[in-house]
């Protein structure tokens, strides 16, 4: 039987494991050890090292209310969006919340 999760929990690991593969930066980087997720209150997640840009910049997009549903007609619309964004903010980090 597969483990179940909380709504919380699920965001949580999704918005952080959608935030490190979507990220600019997260392309090539090298993965490094997280702080223990049960002490940090989040699950823990290896992933790259956030960095600034070298003039000292560091771009953040957040997702909210995406309201994603799998076969929905407004979905592949929604995911359009997202990509649009990303390929033109070309952000150091994007979250999804």
């Amino acid at each position: 039987m597969s483990e179940k999760i909380t709504r919380r929990d699920f965001l949580a690991r999704s918005g952080i494991i959608a935030g490190a593969a979507i990220s600019g930066s997260a392309l090539g980087a090298k993965a490094g050890p997280v702080p223990d997720g049960k002490t940090a209150g989040i699950p823990q997640v290896n992933g790259p090292k956030l960095k600034f840009r070298p003039d000292g910049t560091f771009k953040i997009v957040q997702f909210t209310d995406t309201h994603y549903i799998k076969g929905h007609r407004g979905s592949p619309r929604m995911l359009k969006l997202l990509q649009y964004v990303l390929e033109k903010e070309k952000p150091d980090l994007a979250v999804l919340t």
